[in-house]
């Protein structure tokens, strides 16, 4: 999937954080072709991609959003990952957004 960083930037200095998190949701959904959602619950919020249940304090997402544009991506799925979910970094350029991959070489390695 193809996204804007620009864009998301202002969608994250903008956007609360729970419109955030359905706005980052929806990218990680469409990504992998899942479905899920999200409860507030107390402090956390309860995080269901798939198979796979996230827990995120409210302020720790305020904050990973506030940091950088794709750090609330990026939480969310290596969290996934440590759970089994598996998938190449590399795969599309919202994905190498998500973990700090800009560039790909000509042997295909990225930095």
């Amino acid at each position: 999937m193809k996204t804007q960083g620009w864009l998301r930037g202002l969608i994250s200095k903008n956007y609360p954080v729970e419109k955030y998190l359905e706005h980052v949701l929806s990218c990680i959904f469409r990504e992998f072709s899942l479905e899920g959602g999200f409860l507030k619950k107390e402090s956390d919020f309860v995080i269901q991609v798939g198979i796979y249940t996230v827990y995120i304090n409210q302020d720790k997402a305020r904050r990973l959003q506030k940091q950088s544009p794709y750090n609330l991506d990026k939480k969310i799925l290596s969290c996934m990952e440590s759970q089994g979910f598996e998938f190449d970094k590399r795969r599309s350029q919202y994905i190498r957004y998500c973990f700090g991959y800009f560039y790909t070489r000509e042997d295909n390695t990225v930095y």
